[in-house]
């Protein structure tokens, strides 16, 4: 009889390894519900705006004989002198109806060579007009504030070489003839000019000596 073979011992059978363990995330906190934005109104149109009508210039406001500036010591009344040629009786006769204006009046010597009188009452701008143009001072009515003409009284326009001194012994002369007919013909042919009435009170001409 052949031997009985001998059972094989069964190997034990390894219990699965237990995975170790995860650890819990913690719980996500739950945010909140966002609040819902309302709708936004749909913007109208914005209206359109007129165009801005174009300001017509400004109005001159330099004063003269007939258009006086209302000052705190009553009305300003500029008069122009072209060329600053003004005889003595004329200055004169500005100073005694200044005065009689009051305790304002006065006559002032302006930087181009123009006077004005200040302290004119409100119920003597009519006379005073018809004084100036009486002493020869208001040639245009229309061309007053623009007979704006300064002329140096040594500008050399004797007929000398501008370069030279004058050989007179006096020197040049304010009252140089050929000074004063040139600024007389400019007068003349400003007023003449019925367009450069238009003109603003604070142009003016100027008359000088030539540098080389």
């Amino acid at each position: 009889m052949p031997a009985a073979s001998t059972p094989r011992a069964r190997q034990p059978e390894l219990a699965p390894q237990a995975r170790p363990a995860q650890s819990v995330r913690p719980a996500q906190s739950v945010r909140p519900a966002q609040s819902v934005r309302p709708a936004q109104p749909v913007r109208s149109a914005q209206a359109v705006r007129p165009a801005q009508p174009v300001r017509p210039g400004r109005a001159d406001r330099c004063p003269g004989a007939l258009v006086l500036h209302e000052a705190a010591d009553g009305g300003l009344a500029r008069i122009r002198l072209p060329g600053g040629f003004v005889d003595g009786e004329v200055l004169l006769a500005l100073a005694v109806l200044a005065g009689s204006f009051g305790e304002h009046g006065a006559v002032e010597l302006t930087s181009r060579g123009n006077v004005q009188l200040r302290g004119v009452p409100a119920g003597r701008r009519a006379e005073l007009a018809e004084r100036v143009a009486g002493l020869g001072l208001l040639p245009s009515a229309t061309h007053e504030r623009v007979r704006n003409i300064v002329a140096a009284p040594f500008a050399g326009l004797t007929g000398q070489d501008p370069g030279l001194e004058d050989p007179r012994p006096e020197g040049p002369r304010p009252e140089d003839p050929r000074l004063q007919e040139l600024v007389r013909t400019l007068d003349q042919a400003l007023c003449a000019d019925p367009e450069l009435a238009g003109l603003s009170g604070r142009f003016l001409f100027g008359l000088g000596r030539r540098v080389r």
